[in-house]
């Protein structure tokens, strides 16, 4: 048995070795990369029904990384036929392939899904039969390279029902294509090496078959096209089942603007944030980010796990947040910087965070207990909890995050943060940073995720073919009129909404920008048109309450960045439009009414010593004015010490003595927020205490001041009844009465003890003396006597020739030696809330 086991390992090995790029698990629905040394006419029986159509030729080949379809001299091309159905049955699904034709004569083949497989050794494949020919690509002599939607009809055939032109190359095409076709939302879109080329009207017909070659029965000893495929995989997508966190439609908005007004973009460089430092990026990485349409913009929130919404989607303080989708909702409050969240699994294989809630409002505050949260159910109120700050992030927001859970052992936590995801997808065609970045953590090898749009809703976004004879688009706001003779040669575009803009000379985007892209028939981009064509922007739905009057114009900017204004007219109060030559990105942007934060001042209120010291209870005060013309302060968040951020609405008591450093800052109605104030104070209400020691013959007093905080003393009244007065910085006082008894035997007498405002603490004969060695250069005590109540407490005795100090203490008036030490002790006499105490 173990030789076996150990003969297993090292095939095991020997074959990871010989075939180190495959995979022991897929990602896909079903999948060849066509990798493997196979004999002719040899595919994987599992997947695949071949008929080479000839028994003395190699017509199939799987070699080198790919599989080869072979010319021959049968009038039959060799034929491949899916031999289960491939394709998801339900929900939504993307196919992948690479195809190469290596040499294209008269006779046509080529790749197709189909609705219903087609036997071999059929007549006529294409001629008005759609449900063969779904989808695929095809060359011959006469066609070129071919991608078409719902037919397709092949050289020298009549055609009730050609399908739809995708892309065409009017003469052979031998280079290598990347296809790609994505059912979503029950729509299809056709992408060739990157491009989108097609968006198909809604329907419900799902393929079921992938055929490459031909099975048509031509003429005999036809001349026959070649080619290759490279790879075929089908992948499943997750059914879009989000809708965003809040009630945008009763604030007037659409989906689409909405989900575009945007405060920060996940970072598809580094989303990181949610294992805070412990994991970096790159220095060089820190002032920009990546957001999901590809662009990398200058913003200091980097390492961005999700997207925040605030005033301007009009998720403001104190609203719902509501479950994206249904599932089981879960309470964390041991994330700090998180504040209050919540956490939905929905059962699919991913899970929404809710972060910075307020603290009332919560569908649970009970950590770690899941309970079902229905789909729009309140399972918050948009707050500021956690760590929330003007820098980046700025005042109270919805930070929305999503996390798939890679390994499918129904926990989350373990793929943080390799499982975070974008819900808005990967929308550029440049390969997704995220999804190939590796990395090391907690001793694994880990990778970035793919990301897929999530949205039950679609954003606005519009494809059509553009022939001389014009046409028209429609994209949210944005209508696009292509004149007749608009081009000169057919070319597809498409027009997409684009988030919110910002400019730094405070110029904002009225509602969502667009973004225009357009590509000829092979592919290739067109960036500018042979004659102008008409972008007319109606904002009749927008709120316009916060752009100053008369200063809105339509902008375009190659890259979504640097924005130039284009010469724009009105025809209505509500209508602006631009004739242009090109495409990129537009937006109608207007100067902000309101640019600059407000003004934040903090009062306190108490008895205050010191500057900054109080011995009172202290009101703190917080005043915020906005700028004049502006929109007014929306409120007024602050924080003490290192607790949590709270919401102003009134003055704010202090009644516990110690030291209070509050932060705050203000926002008003547009979202501008000032920088962090504070104002730091203590309270100090306890008055200091005092410590006495006799220092020569001449009983010269040693007052010191007792306390946590710095004190001063000051001498008042006589010499033979002196007051000396011990304050702090805070204003609190200790009186200490003294009468000099004797100074000529070092005697002196403690009068009273009176702290601060209150009545006097009579002290009842209570005396300090200490006799001194006469004639002595240096103090030498050789007697000291502390007596209260007229009893003597303590005497130190110092016997100088052997220089030791003895302690005796009294108790019910019997003398008791306590201790003896070495050297010359020290008697003092502190007070302690109205009374005495000694200390030696």
């Amino acid at each position: 048995m173990t030789k076996n086991l150990l003969l297993l390992v090292i095939l095991f090995l020997e074959w990871m070795f010989i075939f180190p790029t495959l995979s022991l698990a897929s990602d896909y629905n079903f999948q060849d990369e066509f990798n493997l040394e196979r004999p002719s006419n040899v595919l994987d029986t599992i997947k695949w029904n071949i008929y080479p159509n000839s028994t003395s030729e190699t017509r199939i080949k799987e070699s080198g990384g790919s599989v080869q379809l072979l010319s021959g001299i049968s009038n039959i091309f060799p034929y491949v036929v899916s031999k289960i159905n491939p394709f998801p049955t339900t929900g939504d699904f993307t196919l992948e392939f690479g195809i190469q034709f290596t040499s294209v004569v008269q006779r046509g083949n080529g790749l197709v899904i189909s609705l219903i497989p087609p036997a071999n050794n059929i007549n006529e494949v294409a001629k008005d039969r759609p449900e063969i020919y779904f989808f695929g690509v095809w060359q011959d002599a006469d066609k070129g390279f071919n991608v078409t939607y719902n037919g397709f009809c092949a050289f020298g055939l009549t055609c009730s029902q050609p399908g739809v032109n995708i892309y065409n190359t009017p003469s052979p095409n031998l280079s290598y294509h990347k296809v790609k076709l994505i059912y979503s939302n029950s729509v299809y879109q056709a992408y060739v090496d990157g491009n989108r080329m097609f968006i198909s009207p809604p329907t419900t017909n799902r393929p079921q078959a992938i055929w490459f070659g031909n099975p048509a029965n031509q003429y005999a000893n036809a001349s026959w096209s070649s080619f290759r495929v490279d790879y075929i995989r089908i992948s499943g997508l997750p059914t879009p089942f989000l809708d965003l966190p809040w009630d945008y439609q009763s604030k007037g908005l659409s989906f689409n603007e909405a989900a575009l007004a945007i405060n920060s973009f996940f970072d598809h460089q580094y989303p990181l944030l949610s294992r805070g430092a412990d994991l970096s990026e790159p220095d060089s990485a820190i002032p920009t980010i990546v957001n999901y349409l590809g662009q990398t913009t200058n913003d200091n929130y980097t390492k961005h796990d999700g997207y925040d919404w605030g005033s301007r989607a009009r998720a403001n303080l104190g609203d719902s947040v509501l479950a994206a989708a249904s599932g089981s909702a879960t309470f964390i409050n041991s994330c700090a910087s998180c504040g209050n969240m919540i956490v939905i699994d929905h059962g699919n294989g991913y899970q929404t965070r809710y972060l910075h809630l307020l603290e009332d409002g919560l569908i649970t505050n009970i950590p770690n207990q899941p309970i079902p949260v229905n789909n729009r159910q309140q399972i918050g109120r948009v707050g500021f909890s956690g760590d929330v700050k003007p820098e980046g992030k700025p005042g109270a927001h919805i930070h929305f995050g999503v996390f798939q859970d890679k390994n499918n052992d129904g926990s989350f936590t373990d793929n943080e943060p390799d499982g975070v995801t974008d819900p808005y997808g990967w929308q550029s065609k440049s390969a997704d940073p995220w999804e190939g970045y590796t990395f090391n953590y907690q001793g694994e090898n880990r990778i970035g995720n793919k990301s897929y749009y999530l949205w039950k809703n679609k954003l606005a976004d519009s494809t059509s073919n553009i022939a001389s004879a014009g046409a028209t688009i429609n994209t949210a706001n944005f209508t696009l009129n292509f004149p007749q003779n608009f081009t000169n040669q057919n070319i597809v575009v498409n027009a997409k909404s684009a988030p919110i803009v910002q400019t730094l000379n405070n110029l904002i985007s009225l509602g969502s920008t667009l973004l225009i892209n357009a590509a000829n028939s092979a592919g290739a981009p067109v960036t500018t048109a042979v004659n102008p064509y008409t972008i007319l922007f109606d904002f009749s739905n927008l709120d316009q309450s916060k752009i100053k009057p008369n200063s809105l114009f339509l902008y375009s900017s190659p890259d979504g960045l640097n924005w130039t204004k284009e010469t724009t007219i009105f025809p209505s109060p509500t209508q602006a439009q631009i004739q242009i030559n090109h495409f990129s990105y537009f937006a109608l942007l207007g100067e902000r009414l309101d640019s600059a934060p407000p003004t934040t001042t903090a009062g306190l209120s108490g008895t205050e010593g010191q500057p900054g010291w109080f011995r009172s209870d202290v009101n703190l005060t917080l005043i915020a004015t906005d700028n004049e013309g502006g929109l007014g302060v929306d409120y007024t968040l602050y924080k003490i010490n290192d607790g949590n951020i709270q919401l102003y609405t009134g003055p704010v008591s202090f009644t516990n003595e110690g030291h209070y450093k509050v932060e705050f800052y203000s926002t008003d109605k547009d979202g501008n927020t000032e920088e962090i104030k504070s104002v730091e104070f203590n309270i100090d209400k306890t008055p200091p205490e005092a410590r006495i020691s006799l220092e020569n013959l001449q009983a010269l007093l040693s007052v010191t001041g007792l306390d946590t905080n710095q004190t001063s003393v000051t001498k008042l009244g006589t010499n033979k009844k002196p007051i000396y007065r011990i304050s702090d910085q805070a204003g609190n006082t200790l009186n200490l009465e003294i009468h000099n008894i004797s100074p000529k035997d070092s005697l002196i007498g403690i009068y009273s003890l009176k702290y601060n405002d209150s009545p006097p603490v009579m002290q009842s004969r209570t005396r300090f003396r200490v006799q001194f060695k006469k004639n002595s250069a240096t103090p030498i005590r050789l007697l000291q006597e502390f007596v209260a109540n007229n009893q003597v407490k303590i005497q130190i005795h110092y016997n100088e020739l052997h220089n030791r100090s003895a302690i005796y203490v009294f108790e019910n008036n019997l003398k008791k030696l306590k201790e003896t030490r070495s050297g010359q002790v020290v008697l003092s006499v502190s007070t302690d809330q109205g009374s005495l105490k000694y200390s030696y």
